[in-house]
């Protein structure tokens, strides 16, 4: 009877063995190919092929991996070797790393439903204690989750782990570490195809994943993590599996804003270094955009939700046609006018114009600054106008941010710019289409 681990809390990743193996289930010619790949690596456990049959292990063979499960009549298990080798030059393309550098490349993954078996076989010796899956060297350990999807997932999270220390000597900052291995294990998987970094649009293409889910919580208990906070996250912090998510949402944020895309991408070239110099050197080239990013990172974990589009989001000018006329983008998030206020000031505001604020099955939704209350988005009606103030030295994002009134007239509380988006959430803003006319008038001081 199989027994299934259904604790999700800690994926661990650990960087050292004490024990060694003799390496007797690799051919010797695949083993000096391994070792010519990166001799950093130790070699592989050895593997008694009679005894891990007498406890009821199969092998499930691919090009780049050989699975060894217990788990059995499950179409998701048996192919998952080719989810693994679709991986592999999917990774290489995304690390920049030549297609013939892997030939030759073979790990092993353990996929487990009960680890007693796997101890009996003297496939679970030396190991540290984890929950939900582990990578060192040739092997991968990942327990059997609930749903599909989770499995699959942890399979490809602890491959880029593979990947990272076989092809780049490294895996950077623990941050940087479990946020990649999330970020490009989320994936999609439909008729044998597989795309890794896959852009989540609805929580059901990621059954048990729930790492929204976790910030959305997060926020709730007054949690979040800051940029510095989770630059700063040491190894230890994941035991718990709030803090793969936090990773996650930095590696996507930075991974798409607009000023660190090119950034983030460079970092793989410094995953060998230790966790002091690598982060020294992303946090000396952030060092310019760093108020930006504050505020936009405030933004984004405050709306983030599958779809979200970060470089859409993030903070932009808006295009302006006079001192006072300025012309919204309903495609984008906040937008930044030169107008400055500060408390006290009174100042009327005009719109003109129409745009679409979704299209619902080929059907669209034609909108004014008032906003549409067939849909409403955190309380207020779809495509409203909002207006907020922004200052350089704020690092909260959008301050208080308000709704267009009927009248047009606001009184200012907050110094700063004056910016404007509509209301709706940034994961769902690619549909719009049109711009709106904003007049501003400052009416006394």
């Amino acid at each position: 009877m199989f027994v299934i681990r259904l604790n999700l809390v800690f994926i661990a990743t650990v960087f050292c063995c004490a024990q060694t193996f003799a390496p007797v289930a690799f051919a010797q010619t695949s083993l000096e190919r391994m070792r010519q790949i990166n001799p950093n690596i130790r070699d592989p456990i050895a593997i008694d092929e009679n005894l891990i049959a007498a406890n009821g292990i199969r092998k499930l063979a691919g090009k780049y991996v050989s699975i060894y499960t217990d788990v059995r009549n499950r179409p998701d298990i048996e192919e998952l070797p080719r989810v693994f080798d679709e991986a592999v030059p999917q990774w290489c393309e995304y690390f920049g790393v030549e297609l013939n550098r892997v030939q030759g490349w073979h790990v092993r993954a353990m996929i487990m439903a009960d680890d007693q078996r796997f101890r009996a076989a003297k496939l679970f010796e030396g190991l540290p204690k984890f929950e939900a899956g582990l990578q060192q060297g040739h092997e991968m350990w990942v327990y059997l989750q609930p749903g599909k999807y989770y499995t699959r997932h942890l399979l490809l999270h602890e491959g880029t782990h593979a990947f990272m220390r076989w092809f780049l000597g490294g895996l950077g900052a623990p941050w940087y570490t479990e946020g990649m291995a999330e970020m490009i294990g989320v994936h999609s998987w439909n008729n044998d195809q597989l795309k890794i970094n896959f852009r989540l649009t609805d929580r059901r293409q990621a059954e048990y994943w729930g790492r929204i889910k976790l910030i959305h919580d997060d926020r709730t208990k007054k949690q979040s993590l800051s940029i510095d906070d989770i630059l700063a996250i040491p190894t230890s912090a994941f035991r718990e599996v709030r803090y793969y998510a936090w990773s996650w949402a930095a590696c996507e944020f930075f991974s798409a804003h607009p000023t660190t895309k090119t950034i983030f991408a460079r970092l793989q070239e410094n995953a060998s270094q230790n966790h002091a110099e690598f982060n020294r050197w992303f946090e000396k080239q952030i060092r310019p955009v760093k108020a930006q990013l504050n505020r936009d990172w405030e933004l984004y974990i405050d709306e983030i939700d599958f779809g979200f589009e970060i470089a859409r989001a993030a903070i932009r000018e808006i295009k302006t046609k006079s001192n006072n006329q300025f012309e919204l983008d309903t495609k984008s998030g906040w937008q930044t006018t030169p107008f400055r206020v500060a408390p006290g000031d009174s100042i009327q505001i005009a719109c003109e114009g129409r745009f679409i604020v979704a299209n619902k099955n080929d059907s669209p939704w034609p909108c004014e600054s008032n906003g549409i209350s067939i849909e409403y988005y955190r309380g207020r009606p779809l495509g409203q106008l909002l207006i907020g103030t922004i200052n350089a030295n704020n690092i909260d994002g959008l301050i208080e941010p308000v709704s267009l009134p009927s009248d047009g007239n606001i009184t200012i509380d907050k110094e700063g710019l004056l910016c404007f988006r509509i209301n709706e959430s940034p994961a769902k803003l690619n549909d719009n289409s049109g711009k709106l006319e904003i007049h501003v008038n400052k009416t006394s001081n």
